[in-house]
Order: structure tokens, then C-alpha cells, then sequence
């Protein structure tokens, strides 16, 4: 599990003054909902995995009432499975410690960070947020979005020239690899913003690799302020 000591966050847009660590962060952990979520989603895993488990066994045993009945109880841990999944990526956590443990969970839940682009924009929405902002990342997002404005402002028609292009995906890769300590969560929602704006609705479908590798680079602690 990736050491998360150096995640710290932003307020959400709308969170109510004061909703800071000074009180979000306070609450116990026992009642913030991502925990729950994660022992949810847990239980509904390891329950499928049994179920799968059972289902080759009662092929390998070439018993056809038991694989009729371990494929029914594959296919309904399976439907459990998926809702407890859809539950935890929209849960909200309300502290530090439930972003980071939900963080965390996501990474292990899926290795290749699929998971992670849903649940990136229910923790955007946490109270449990502090603001900050890094100098190194603010000349990162100026350098980006001097990219953008070049590539938007190029006349045509025709194709853009390469050195623009090659300059804003430059800039992607150095915004995301940036040291940010405490402003991690402006660069994360930067960078969704940024996403949205280039794919609209396809920007999950595409993977978006930039705040992929944000995110994991921060959360494994390879980027410290």
C-alpha cells in the first residue's frame, strides 16, 4: 500500500467557511462514510472470489447441479460486487484520513488505476481540504496554460504545427511530475479541469495517463515538497 503521510488537500468549491481540517478533519473516522465503503466493497470482493473459487471447482468435478449453482452464485456476487464498487466511487470521505485511506484502497483495488477517475472527482468534493498553493506548481500551470492558449490561438486551417503540440504535451508531463506537497489538490483539479476541457464526456474512456501518473507519483511519496 502506497505511504499517503504527504497528501494534503484544498477546500471544496463549496464547502461552508471553516469546513477545514479545523472541522472536517476532526471528525472520528468511524463516521466517515468511505471507511464503511471500503470494508463494503471488501467483503463483496473476497464473497466473489470464493464464489469463483466454487465455480471451477464444480466444473473440474464436471457436477451439473452444483455448477448451475455455483454459476448463480457467481453471477449474484458479481451484481453485489459491482454495486458495492459504484458505491464506494461516489462516497465522499469527510477527513484527511479517509481521502488517503480511500486513495489508497483504489490503487489496491485496481492496480492500473481505472478506478481512480470516478473517485477522483467524489474526493474533489471533500470538506477535508486546506489551502496551499506551491510555487513550482503555480510556474507549472502558467507554462501549461501558455501552451493551451498558443494551440487555441494557432489560425489555420490546416494542421497545427508540430512544436506546439510537442510544447503543450510537454507541459502536461512536467505539471504532473511538479513537486506540490500541500498543493496537491490544486493540481488535481487543474488537471481534471484540463482533462474535461480537451475530451468532454470521453476523457474517462481515453484513461487520462496525466493524472494517472500524478496521483500515483504523489501518493507512493516518489514526489515530496
Amino acid at each position: 500500500m502506497f505511504d499517503l503521510s504527504n497528501v494534503a488537500f484544498l477546500p471544496a468549491e463549496n464547502a461552508e467557511p471553516g469546513a477545514g481540517p479545523a472541522g472536517a478533519a476532526n471528525v472520528a473516522p468511524a463516521v466517515d462514510p468511505i471507511f464503511a465503503a471500503i470494508e463494503r466493497l471488501r467483503a463483496a470482493e473476497a464473497r466473489h472470489a470464493a464464489a469463483d473459487i466454487a465455480c471451477d471447482e464444480a466444473m473440474v468435478k464436471r457436477d451439473a447441479r452444483a455448477k448451475a449453482e455455483a454459476e448463480a452464485l457467481r453471477d449474484r456476487t458479481l451484481a453485489e460486487l459491482r454495486a458495492e464498487e459504484a458505491a464506494f466511487l461516489s462516497t465522499v470521505p469527510l477527513t484527511l484520513d479517509g481521502v488517503r485511506a480511500g486513495l489508497a484502497y483504489a490503487f489496491e483495488y485496481d492496480a492500473d488505476g481505472h478506478e481512480l477517475r470516478p473517485f477522483v472527482e467524489s474526493i474533489l468534493r471533500s470538506p477535508a481540504w486546506t489551502p496551499a498553493l506551491a510555487d513550482p506548481l503555480l510556474t507549472a500551470i502558467e507554462r501549461h496554460k501558455a501552451a493551451v492558449r498558443a494551440v487555441a490561438a494557432y489560425p489555420g486551417p490546416g494542421d497545427l504545427p508540430s512544436a506546439l503540440t510537442a510544447e503543450e504535451d510537454a507541459a502536461s508531463r512536467e505539471l504532473a511530475a511538479v513537486p506540490c506537497g500541500e498543493s496537491f489538490p490544486v493540481k488535481l483539479r487543474y488537471m481534471l479541469a484540463d482533462q474535461k476541457r480537451r475530451w468532454g464526456p470521453l476523457w474517462r474512456i481515453r484513461g487520462a495517463p496525466e493524472i494517472m501518473a500524478a496521483i500515483e507519483l504523489h501518493v507512493s511519496g516518489e514526489i515530496t515538497a
